[in-house]
C-alpha cells in the first residue's frame, strides 16, 4: 500500500504541537513527531501551502493550516492532516500533494463553520474518519467521508480510475449486483466500522445467506448505496461474493479440486466448516464426493445440488453424511474447486428472434418482467430477485406463460448449451480427472451457461 499512515496534527494550548488522532494506533511515537514537529505545524509564513519531509522511514505529506481569530487562544488556530506515503515517484507524490492540499481546505470549512477542528468532540469524529481515508485511497484511488448529515468529503487521487480499475482486476470484483451474496471473509476493523454508521449496519446483516438485495433492506438502506459499499469491502477483500444458494442451482467441479483430492488437511476442514449441528464430523471424503459428483449424470442431465447429494450418498452407501449442503457448496466456491453453470432464460418468437414485448393477458410472475427481460442476458438469480420470488416458482410461471403463449411463441429458449467438463474420478483409491463429452439438451425455457 502506498499510504502506510494518516494523522491530524494540531497546536494545544497547553501540551504544544502534538498528534491528535492517528492510524494505525501508535504509528507515530511522541517522540517521533518531537524531532519534526515544527515543521509539520510550521510557523505562520509557511502555512497555506504543501509541505513534504522524509521521516519515519517514508515521506510525510500535509498542508499545514493556520486560521487567525480572536475566538482562538492567541488569536489563532494550527492544525495539519498528513498522510504517511511509501517509496512514490514524482507523479504519484503530486496526486498526494493535491488530496492534502483538498482535505486541508475542506477541514478549513469546517472549522470556520461549525468549530470541527477546536471543538474536541467534533475533531474526535473526524479523527474516526482516517482508517475509511487510507483504506479508501489504497484500494480504490478515491474515498467519501461522511463527517455529520450535512457534510462530506469526497477525495480522489490522479488517474484514481485506472487505480481502482486495475485493483478491481487482480481481485476479480467488477462491481455487485443485487441478486449476489456477499459473504464475510476478513474481520472489518473496528476503527473502519466506527467511521461510518451505515457500514457498521450493513455488516450486520451479511451473514453469507441474504442476497445484496436483501440485506440492503435489512439493513434499511437504499440498494445503490449498499452496493457501493460492498463493491468497496469486496475490492478491500473483506467481501466476497457467491451465488444464492438453492438445492436446483448446478454446479461444475474445477481443476482445483484435484488440489482437494491431494490434501487431507483440506478435506478435513472442508468438513469441519460445513458440519451440520448436532451430528458427529463427517468422513474427510465427504465433501470431495459431493464435489466430484457435480457434472452430467447417466441421463446426460447436468446434476443439482439435490441430485449431487444423492448420487454422493450412493457411492459412500450412506443416506446422511451429516454435511450441511450450503456450508459445503459455500466452501466449494469460495475456494474455486466448483463453479456456478446459470441458467439464462430466454423468449424466441415463432419467426426464430426474441421477442421484446410481454403480452398484456398473461397475468403471473413473467408479465412483471420489463420488455426483453427475457433475453438470454439475465440469469435466473437476477429475475428471481427482481420479482422477489423463488426459483421454483419462476420456472412454474415459465411454463404457464410458454402454454398460455403457444400461438405466439413457438419455443421459450429451446436449448441448452452445456460446455464439455471433466469429472473427478477415484480409481484404485486414487482421485483423477476423466473428460465428459460436449452434451446439448432440451429444457424448458433455460438457456444455461457457466460462468
Amino acid at each position: 500500500m502506498a499510504i502506510r499512515a494518516a494523522f491530524i496534527a494540531v497546536f494545544d494550548q497547553v501540551a504544544g504541537r502534538k498528534v491528535a488522532y492517528q492510524t494505525p494506533a501508535g504509528f507515530v511515537s511522541a517522540e517521533a513527531f518531537d524531532a519534526v514537529s515544527e515543521y509539520v505545524i510550521p510557523k505562520p509564513v509557511f502555512c497555506g501551502q504543501v509541505v513534504s519531509l522524509a521521516a519515519f522511514g517514508s515521506t510525510v505529506m500535509g498542508f499545514p493550516v493556520c486560521i487567525e481569530d480572536s475566538k482562538y487562544p492567541r488569536n489563532a488556530l494550527f492544525f495539519n492532516a498528513c498522510l504517511i506515503v511509501g517509496n512514490v515517484g514524482p507523479h504519484e507524490e503530486e496526486a498526494y500533494s493535491r488530496v492534502v492540499a483538498k482535505l486541508a481546505g475542506a477541514l478549513r470549512t469546517l472549522e470556520e463553520e461549525a468549530s470541527h477542528i477546536s471543538e474536541p468532540t467534533r475533531r474526535a469524529a473526524l479523527g474516526l474518519l482516517l482508517p475509511r481515508l487510507v483504506a479508501g485511497l489504497n484500494g480504490t484511488g478515491r474515498c467519501t467521508l461522511a463527517v455529520d448529515e450535512c457534510n462530506t468529503i469526497h477525495l480522489r487521487l490522479q488517474d484514481s480510475q485506472l487505480h481502482a480499475d486495475a485493483w478491481a482486476g487482480a481481485r476479480g470484483v467488477t462491481g455487485v449486483e443485487a441478486h449476489q451474496v456477499p459473504v464475510l471473509v476478513a474481520e472489518v476493523g473496528p476503527d473502519l466500522l466506527a467511521a461510518d454508521l451505515a457500514l457498521s449496519r450493513l455488516q450486520a446483516h451479511i451473514d453469507g445467506r441474504s442476497t445484496a438485495a436483501t440485506v440492503a433492506s435489512q439493513a434499511g438502506l437504499d440498494l445503490s448505496w449498499a452496493l457501493a459499499l460492498l463493491s468497496e469491502l469486496a475490492l478491500l477483500g473483506y467481501v466476497a461474493l457467491i451465488d444464492c444458494f438453492v438445492k436446483t442451482n448446478v454446479y461444475v467441479p474445477t481443476e482445483r479440486l484435484c488440489d482437494l483430492a491431494r490434501s487431507e488437511r483440506a478435506q478435513s476442514t472442508c468438513v469441519q466448516y460445513a458440519q451440520r449441528a448436532g451430528r458427529p464430523l463427517a468422513h474427510p471424503e465427504a465433501a470431495l464426493r459431493l464435489f466430484s459428483a457435480f457434472g452430467a449424470g447417466p441421463d446426460g442431465q447436468w446434476r443439482t445440488v439435490a441430485a449431487a447429494a444423492a448420487a454422493a450418498a450412493a457411492v459412500a452407501g450412506d443416506d446422511d453424511p451429516g454435511l450441511d449442503l450450503r456450508q459445503a457448496i459455500q466452501f466449494g466456491v469460495l475456494n474455486g474447486y466448483i463453479r456456478r453453470v446459470h441458467a439464462f432464460p430466454r423468449l424466441k418468437s415463432a419467426e426464430g428472434g426474441t421477442r421484446e414485448a410481454l403480452p398484456s393477458k398473461q397475468h403471473h410472475l413473467v408479465h412483471r418482467l420489463p420488455p426483453g427481460y427475457l433475453d438470454g442476458c439475465h440469469c435466473e438469480d437476477e429475475i428471481c430477485v427482481f420479482l422477489a420470488c423463488g426459483h421454483d416458482d419462476l420456472r412454474v410461471a415459465l411454463e404457464e406463460y410458454a402454454r398460455g403463449c403457444s400461438a405466439q411463441i413457438q419455443t421459450l429458449a429451446v436449448r441448452a448449451r452445456l460446455l464439455s467438463t471433466t469429472v473427478l474420478k477415484k480409481r484404485n483409491n486414487c482421485w483423477s480427472w476423466c473428460c465428459g463429452a460436449v452434451l446439448s439438451q432440451h429444457h424448458s425455457a433455460i438457456n444455461y451457461r457457466s460462468t
